[in-house]
């Protein structure tokens, strides 16, 4: 039972339903046995208003897990009294509210004049009820100046003489004056004082003294203000015995934790936020911290006493009304929210706000208002912007990059199928760049690319879009656009251009453009055939004197469809048949000498042409996936690496690996890892020799047959890597299902990092995560110094570009 007999004291739990009680309190709450007070509430015991205030204030004291004192209006056989209520939170081990002490204190008449609450102050007097010798009543302010853990630890442990001298106690006394009757008004005087603390140091406090009814007695209110620690001395006694140092040391340790948990709530509100808020029940603001004033840039008074929807009358308020309607009707319907953004204009400088709240219920689980925090989160929108831009735009033109034309492209290849709606699709590649470029240098074909971007971005609709997709080659999606009116247009750029003359210097340089044009409707199964069809017509274009449009179109009658479909179908059988595929090869350099001693080469395909000329994949390719006949290029090329080998045991033995590419079509073939293998089985070319590139893309489209495939040749000794890579960083969590062990990082993003921080920053990551993940990574496009020095500082593992080595025909 807590207390003694004569105390009025109880307990409740976290739920605050009475736990203990003693004979005193059950009788003063008009009960006659503690046993019909445990186990209820206080809307069991008290009317419905008086229960629901007390409940209110203990509901405050489990949530601030501060004590506080109220009153409450009790019925007795003397008529109603009004007593007062001390309640002292319960901390737990894990420093949560467990429960709550609750004490009914004195009971002064209803009229009487002392101002209770002056007991619980803003946070800079202590308060002490002394009566003769004891201490009534301490707050917590007054148990950190005199050294005690808790208010309550003070109160049980010490007596006014442990406090103060008798010379301090006489001059309190004398204050106080004498006699039984009370004035009408509260008569206070003022003192200077000193102290001893439970650690035995010295304090000074200005006091105000108060004479007051406590219950039937006479009692004089102390309220101080701590003015220094002026000195040490022996530990003080507690009723002539001194306290073991254990015990003072344990309230030391105590109070410091209290201390050190109460900063640390601080720190981490501080932490969490830049700003709170709270609303009343009527969506009032009734609290707004200067973060909130900062972030809005409105005067405080223009905030609290108005509601959120005054507030989102404001003119910095720059949403659409329909941004803010479902929110609004979340928060009338009391509902918790998270992480909703705004947009709001201070000094016309756009911001962007997160908040968070959560509704507040009293413990009649009546709806009382809203309660939150939030940031300032402009900063970090802006760099997600900015890097979303980058990973989707060229840097040099500002237009929008293949990667994410290819997903314009597939949207409206998506919407096409569905309206039965056609629209159009342009590929033009520069012809005479390279000579602007070897001429002038990089510089100048940098300045080209950019006023051409401008001359086609003033030809083009405003509904279309315009990408570059590398090097010299653009791109166009015509939006809703038939086969004439793409034409014109398309002849209209190709003119522009032949008539477009670059200064640079003292160099005039007139150029032309092919155009390859094909339709984007529901005939197309992919974008990779949509765009294969797009890239034959192009190379077709070049191909038949250059400067020119070519159309790819369906159909027995059309000539183009006939040419596209047929030419580099023929020259690859022909190629075949009379071995025009020969192998080029290219060096891949280790960039640190961490790496392993060897020699590794990227093997490249080119076509020999029946004059003699050599034709890169980027050419013959898109023709070869269209017709199915991919894989047996695949197949050719491993052969021809295969046989070079082996007729070069010398160079075998010093080759650490050769990579060599598969499309996806030979990876999501059944039968080709089996014939592979045979390949491998019957040369002399040990296994861990070769090493299969894979592009991203593919891997991605075909995770399941690409693990297959990998697994099956991984286990006669093969390796891997993934060509390309860098289309986005998720493609990491596909990784960890593909035995791969090398990333060949786009040359895209490469060829920029000197000149765009987003490149260098993904480039950078790329590296960090790869090794993280025990792979190593290789860069392409390394051709010059500063890339090469670039990626080094990055910390990739290879090199592979124009710098440190040009494609060579092997023998």
């Amino acid at each position: 039972m807590p207390g003694q007999s004569a105390d009025r004291v109880a307990l409740k739990d976290g739920r605050l339903v009475y736990r203990a009680c003693s004979m005193a309190f059950a009788r003063s709450v008009g009960r006659q046995s503690p046993d019909e007070v445990i186990g209820k509430t206080d809307f069991d015991l008290f009317e419905g208003e008086v229960a629901r205030e007390q409940m209110a204030l203990d509901s405050q004291i489990m949530f601030s897990a501060e004590a506080g004192i109220s009153t409450i209006s009790l019925t007795g056989d003397r008529g109603a009294v009004r007593m007062m209520i001390v309640r002292t939170p319960l901390i737990a081990a894990d420093n949560k509210v467990a429960g709550i002490d609750i004490r009914l204190l004195g009971g002064p008449p209803a009229q009487q004049t002392l101002d209770y609450q002056a007991l619980v102050n803003g946070g800079i007097q202590g308060s002490l009820i002394l009566d003769g010798d004891g201490v009534l009543y301490a707050n917590d302010i007054a148990a950190n100046v005199f050294g005690y853990p808790s208010a309550q630890a003070l109160m049980d442990n010490a007596s006014a003489a442990d406090i103060f001298e008798d010379r301090e106690l006489g001059l309190i006394s004398s204050a106080a004056g004498s006699g039984s009757e009370i004035a009408s008004t509260v008569d206070t005087q003022r003192l200077n004082l000193q102290a001893a603390s439970l650690t035995g140091s010295q304090v000074r406090l200005i006091a105000k003294v108060t004479r007051i009814h406590w219950g039937s007695a006479d009692a004089i209110l102390l309220s101080f203000v701590d003015v220094a620690i002026i000195g040490q001395s022996e530990p003080v006694t507690d009723g002539g015995t001194v306290l073991p140092a254990e015990v003072i040391n344990h309230q030391l340790a105590d109070l410091k934790r209290i201390r050190a948990n109460e900063q640390r709530y601080r720190h981490y509100a501080s932490a969490a936020a830049d700003f709170f808020w709270e609303l009343d029940a009527k969506l009032t603001f009734r609290v707004a911290s200067d973060g909130l004033v900062r972030v809005l840039g409105i005067p405080r008074e223009h905030i609290v006493g108005r509601t959120l929807d005054q507030l989102l009358d404001h003119p910095a308020n720059i949403n659409e009304e329909s941004h803010w309607t479902e929110h609004l009707a979340l928060l009338r319907d009391c509902q918790p929210f998270r992480d909703f953004e705004f947009r709001w204009s201070v000094n016309g400088d756009s911001r962007m706000v997160r908040y968070s709240g959560i509704p507040v219920f009293n413990m009649a689980r009546e709806f009382v208002g809203y309660r939150g925090v939030g940031c300032d989160v402009t900063a970090t929108v802006r760099q997600a912007e900015t890097m979303a831009y980058h990973a989707n735009h060229d840097a040099l033109t500002g237009l929008i990059n293949r990667r994410s034309f290819e997903q314009t492209v597939k949207e409206a290849l998506c919407t096409s199928r569905q309206s039965r709606k056609s629209h159009a699709l342009c590929f033009l590649d520069l012809d005479s760049f390279k000579i602007v470029n070897d001429t002038c240098g990089h510089q100048a074909g940098d300045e080209l690319l950019r006023q051409l971007t401008q001359l086609f971005d003033s030809l083009v609709r405003k509904s279309d879009v315009l990408a570059r997709l590398g090097g010299d080659e653009f791109g166009i999606l015509l939006y809703k656009c038939d086969v004439p009116e793409a034409l014109k247009l398309a002849n209209q750029i190709r003119h522009e251009v032949e008539n477009f003359q670059f200064l640079w210097h003292e160099n005039r340089f007139t150029i032309g453009v092919s155009v390859g044009l094909v339709i984007v409707d529901d005939r197309w199964d992919s974008i990779e055939s949509l765009f294969a069809a797009a890239d034959s017509a192009c190379y077709l274009a070049k191909n038949e004197g250059r400067n020119r449009v070519v159309v790819y179109r369906d159909g027995e009658g059309n000539a183009s469809n006939r040419k596209v479909s047929t030419h580099w179908v023929e020259e690859i059988n022909s190629a075949l048949e009379t071995d025009r595929l020969r192998l080029a090869s290219q060096k891949i350099m280790a960039l640190d000498d961490r790496q392993a001693r060897g020699l590794r080469l990227e093997m490249l395909l080119r076509l020999e042409m029946p004059d003699g000329e050599l034709v890169v994949p980027r050419a013959f390719l898109p023709a070869a996936e269209r017709y199915g006949l991919i894989s047996t290029l695949d197949e050719r090329a491993i052969k021809l690496t295969l046989n070079w080998l082996s007729a070069n045991p010398g160079m075998l033995e010093d080759i650490r690996h050769v990579a060599i590419n598969l499309s996806a079509g030979s990876i999501t073939d059944p039968e080709f890892a089996s014939r592979l293998i045979g390949f491998i089985e019957n040369s002399n070319v040990p296994a861990s020799k070769l090493c299969f590139e894979i592009s991203e893309t593919a891997a991605i489209a075909n995770l399941s047959k690409v693990g297959a495939f990998m697994s099956e040749l991984a286990m006669i000794g093969c390796r891997f890597g993934i060509d390309d890579f860098g289309s986005g960083l998720s493609s990491f969590a596909y990784l960890r299902k593909l035995p791969v062990e090398f990333l060949k990082i786009d040359g895209l993003l490469i060829k920029d990092i000197l000149q765009d921080h987003t490149d260098f920053t993904l480039v950078k990551a790329i590296s960090d995560i790869s090794r993280s993940m025990g792979k190593r990574t290789v860069a392409e496009f390394i051709e010059s110094p500063q890339l090469l020095r670039a990626a080094k500082n990055i910390g990739i593992d290879f090199g592979q570009g124009f710098h440190l080595g040009k494609p060579e025909l092997i023998s």
